[in-house]
């Protein structure tokens, strides 16, 4: 059985989980199982679309950070920069490119992030997370700066605890050792088999559902989650570790 690794970003050590409800009231796919604990994707499985609730570089996770001139200074997003029409990706200007090059990071790494100056979020709609109702929303919006940061290389781990994941679907109720709304926990070993058994279910949807001839079939390989004609969501894929 193939061994799996995991992929941080982010510091390692175990953080309290301000989305985190309780069981027994209405929990969202991605709210975690525990209060305290790490999320992680499996390595080349990786879904960064995951990462935008906590890749601000003010967020405790460390996941990213600010990207600065050589006097020290955040710099600005500029709107006249336009996207690349091919990738709709944003363009950067070379004194940028120079920049990151002599900090050795790459363009992939860049990211947006809005600050917003002299006005304090009130500590209830920070804490909820939400800006519905807030007395300072309009000054707020009006006061937003968008600014460069960086998201910093992740972590690669080698982890064969219990894990928390969504493959519940794919494990035998009697190696189930707990849940949690979408969750279940899980031994590492039941967990890889639980994976496996994902693609294997995920390639013959495909199979089924999109293949001609057997010329498809060779160009697409064993992976559903590669290649494919369609592109399956990785959200699924996220795993949570209460310690490492």
């Amino acid at each position: 059985m193939k061994r799996l690794k995991f992929v941080r970003y982010g510091g390692l050590s175990p953080l309290k989980q301000k989305h985190y409800v309780v069981d027994g009231e209405e929990k969202g796919f991605h709210n975690p199982p525990r209060r305290k604990g790490l999320y992680c994707m499996i390595q080349g499985y990786e879904e960064r679309f995951l990462l935008g609730a906590t890749d601000s570089p003010r967020h405790i996770s460390g996941k990213t950070q600010w990207l600065k001139d050589d006097n020290g200074d955040l710099i600005k997003y500029n709107d006249d920069w336009g996207y690349d029409e091919k990738t709709f990706k944003l363009k950067y200007p070379r004194e940028i490119k120079q920049l990151l090059k002599k900090r050795g990071f790459k363009i992939n790494q860049v990211k947006t992030e809005s600050l917003v100056e002299n006005i304090e979020c009130p500590d209830e709609y920070e804490i909820k997370d939400s800006c519905d109702g807030c007395p300072v929303f309009e000054r707020c919006q009006q006061s937003r700066i968008t600014y460069l940061a960086i998201l910093k290389r992740p972590r690669i781990i080698e982890y064969t605890g219990e894990l928390w994941h969504h493959l519940i679907d794919s494990v035998p109720q009697h190696e189930i050792l707990g849940c949690s709304g979408s969750w279940v926990k899980t031994t590492y070993d039941v967990f890889v088999k639980a994976f496996n058994k994902d693609k294997h279910k995920l390639l013959k949807n495909v199979h089924k559902k999109y293949i001609e001839d057997i010329s498809e079939i060779n160009e697409i390989g064993k992976d559903p989650y590669k290649n494919t004609p369609i592109r399956y969501s990785k959200d699924s894929l996220e795993v949570f570790i209460e310690k490492l």
